[in-house]
């Protein structure tokens, strides 16, 4: 306890010293004690969403082949009802592999919908997801040759799951994240992928993506995440809001 409660302090030191005026942290059942005793608050929390493939599951439960689960319609089923099926549309999806300022508007004309987030910019994306050593996945949304959203998914090597860490368009905008959804999904279902996880805020957003998230990922964990902050500097941040924060698996590390 002692060695983590000075890591601790040394860091928000730092934080604090090079302008930031506040640190959050999503910590595990036993440093969550730890961090309330210096000074963090739990702000907010989150769910651990998944989508499994249903035979892939039965079939390690049962010891049964998956076929045969696959031949009664269970995946076809599921998939149904999660996944977005593509429809005739100007949007184009690609991959895309750094951001420029063309992303920016995306994430401008979200801001004003929420009372906390981190700001989603080129610079910080980049940052993030594009120069990050872990093998991250980023597709873009065209439409008519302006950017319309964007999507981050993580394939792990060592087991047939997915992960998505962000999935951005704007507020109003329902036919960009299911595209986003329908194209990138499906084409981790083909390929073998047998488990989808993500996580969103406990509060419902009041943005189309976050309902496509929820609704491709319905299974949620039985405890929820801590979102635990501590404010360094009171002068400049008086009280955290209690509602409009956005969080995505993207503001953590882990994945």
């Amino acid at each position: 306890n002692g060695l983590f409660s000075a890591l601790i302090e040394l860091v928000c030191k730092e934080i604090s010293r090079i302008g930031g005026v506040l640190a959050y942290v999503r910590p595990n059942e036993s440093s969550f004690p730890i961090l309330l005793k210096l000074g963090f608050i739990e702000a907010q929390q989150m769910e651990s969403r998944r989508y499994v493939v249903p035979s892939a599951t039965l079939s390690r439960k049962t010891g049964m082949p998956a076929r045969i689960f696959q031949m009664a319609g269970l995946d076809w089923a599921s998939k149904r009802y999660c996944v977005p099926l593509h429809h005739q549309s100007s949007v184009v999806i690609e991959d895309l592999q750094r951001f420029d300022s063309s992303i920016d508007p995306v994430w401008e004309n979200n801001v004003d919908h929420f009372q906390l987030a981190l700001c989603r910019d080129s610079a910080y994306l980049n940052w993030r997801f594009a120069k990050c050593p872990t093998p991250y996945r980023i597709f873009v949304a065209h439409d008519r040759g302006n950017i319309a959203g964007y999507m981050v998914t993580f394939i792990q090597t060592s087991a047939p799951i997915a992960r998505i860490l962000e999935l951005v368009a704007e507020p109003n905008d329902l036919q960009v994240p299911e595209l986003l959804v329908a194209t990138v999904v499906r084409a981790m279902l083909d390929s073998g992928i047998e488990s989808i996880h993500t996580w969103t805020a406990q509060e419902r957003l009041a943005f189309t993506a976050d309902a496509v998230l929820r609704r491709l990922c319905p299974l949620t964990a039985s405890s929820r995440l801590h979102v635990a902050v501590r404010i360094l500097h009171p002068e400049c941040v008086r009280q955290l809001p209690s509602t409009g924060w956005y969080l995505s698996a993207g503001d953590f590390d882990g994945f």
